[in-house]
């Protein structure tokens, strides 16, 4: 038993090692590029970048703990920065509250790690290995950490305070979601008015001359571009039958280890290895290539050296396809935050990896009447087609609810058999049912939900036009099912609660602190 332990603490220990060096190369290399002197300010203050560093190097210590070998594709480097941002927050703000956490809460959050343990007993000797060699700190300056956080949970704590969930609200949660009603409605879509709601050509100048200012084209970039594509390399990769057993065993369970993988799971595994091995030799190239054009980004010349060709796609905005680029957003994204003349970090995408250079950046300037002629007359011609399709529903409206003041039976379905609409009434439904094309019941019919049978809601507007409707019939709630269902689900609002109360109190810190990253420190790409 001891022989194993062993084993899978050195196998933890390695994976935590491997993975601190490849993180703490970039956060080197970052420094390196970095010329300032602070990372930012926090509270009006500079933050010194070795506190930054700190809190960053704290954070990526928790996601390796949390998440292992995983902790890159778990948390990637703009959330690692944004973390530690947070992290320093947290940090000031529990400071000026006076909230800290004494030695023995150290000592007794430490014990309850599970990585720190042997036969379910914190460890010492386990604890310095995996803090010195797994993480590369000090048992000092790691329990700082460890303080520093449990008094930021505390902070948090007495910020949020201890919500509650009274038995009204749990029973009106429940009816949210589980109440079964049977509901007869009327849509109105806008779009069956367009035709009605075509604006003349004096309505689409009369808007120009009073609104020209909104008006303008979008600003465009032209670039150059490096593709190294690892689908090009797969005739050069040789997967072994030795390679595709060894990933089987890395991948499966323990006890499932005696069997041999079928012939689809090593087919499955050795598509896996091929992709896993192009992508690296693509990125390899890549980052090889950016390096050599640090100094001179020619792209041609760099190229070159591989075989590459670059390539000039027209102008684009950033929502726009880029010519021959699955991932253009990515791209589109990176294009239009480089600056002239500088050749760009090695973009990323699921087919591709890409450098790339700005060839012209073309502004943003006012249309013209004639060019912004067909958005005017679109936008005129929705808002009437909506502003028509409300009118018509409130008219609508207001006749059934004189049929229902005089006792007529079913108003609503006589209204829509004198417009010559057609009435739709649901099967029982709740909230969560799906309505095709038309989303989820709530989604449609949320406000007939809160009705009494056979009253009737008052027109209002949804993602497919105006809606009037009458509940027709209710069930009585399961209160079987709902008193199986009541612990959790009043565990499920109060942690609700919670995390709202987190995101507002949050919210509240940010624009307090005012955290305020200093653009010309570059701890981003090293991350």
């Amino acid at each position: 038993m001891l022989k194993v332990i062993r084993k899978r603490l050195k196998l933890i220990l390695w994976t935590l090692v491997i993975s601190f060096i490849l993180w703490e190369i970039g956060a080197v290399l970052s420094n390196r590029q970095s010329p300032s002197v602070y990372a930012g300010t926090l509270y009006g203050r500079p933050v010194p970048v070795q506190d930054f560093q700190a809190a960053l190097t704290q954070v990526r210590q928790y996601a390796l703990l949390t998440y292992g070998d995983r902790a890159a594709q778990a948390l990637p480097p703009e959330a690692l920065v944004e973390q530690a941002w947070d992290l320093l927050l947290l940090s000031r703000a529990a400071q000026r509250a006076g909230v800290r956490a004494n030695d023995r809460e150290v000592v007794e959050e430490l014990g309850r790690w599970p990585l720190f343990q042997r036969n379910g007993q914190f460890d010492l000797r386990t604890y310095r290995q995996v803090v010195q060699y797994g993480l590369g700190t000090s048992p000092r300056v790691f329990e700082e950490g460890v303080r520093r956080r449990l008094a930021i949970q505390r902070l948090m704590d007495r910020a949020v305070g201890t919500p509650t969930v009274g038995d009204d609200e749990l029973r009106a949660a429940w009816r949210a979601e589980h109440d079964e009603a049977r509901v007869a409605y009327l849509r109105l879509d806008p779009a069956a008015f367009t035709t009605a709601a075509a604006p003349d050509e004096a309505a689409v100048h009369a808007h120009y001359q009073s609104h020209a200012a909104d008006f303008s084209s979008d600003p465009k970039v032209q670039i150059r571009y490096l593709a190294v594509v690892p689908a090009a390399f797969e005739p050069d990769i040789v997967i072994g039958e030795a390679d595709i057993l060894e990933e089987y065993l890395r991948q499966v369970l323990p006890e499932m280890r005696g069997s041999w993988p079928t012939s689809d799971r090593r087919d499955a595994i050795r598509k896996q290895l091929v992709t896993a091995k192009t992508r690296e030799l693509a990125a390899d190239i890549a980052w090889e290539l950016r390096d050599r054009g640090r100094q001179a980004p020619d792209l041609a010349a760099l190229g070159a050296l591989h075989h590459l060709t670059p390539q000039e796609p027209p102008p684009f905005t950033v929502v726009e396809e880029i010519a021959g680029v699955a991932s253009s957003r990515t791209v589109a994204m990176t294009a239009f935050n480089l600056p002239a003349g500088e050749l760009s970090q090695v973009v990323e995408t699921p087919e591709a990896y890409y450098l790339l250079t700005v060839v012209k950046k073309i502004p943003s300037r006012p249309l013209t009447l004639e060019e912004a002629a067909p958005q005017i007359r679109q936008q005129l011609q929705d808002d009437t087609a909506r502003r028509l399709a409300q009118e018509r529903a409130e008219n609508l409206f207001a006749t059934a609810q004189e049929l229902a003041l005089a006792n007529t039976k079913n108003p609503l379905a006589v209204v829509a058999r004198s417009a010559g609409l057609s009435l739709t009434t649901t099967e029982f439904v709740t909230s969560l049912s799906p309505m095709g094309a038309l989303g989820t019941a709530g989604a449609l019919l949320g406000p007939a939900f809160t009705l009494e049978p056979g009253r009737l809601h008052a027109p209002w507007q949804t993602a497919h036009g105006w809606v009037l409707a009458q509940l027709l019939e209710r069930r009585p709630l399961d209160e079987e099912a709902f008193a199986k269902a009541e612990d959790g689900l009043r565990a499920q609002l109060l942690e609700r609660k919670r995390t709202d109360a987190m995101s507002r109190w949050m919210l509240a810190l940010r624009a307090e602190g005012k955290p305020s990253p200093n653009p010309q420190y570059a701890a981003g790409p090293g991350v």
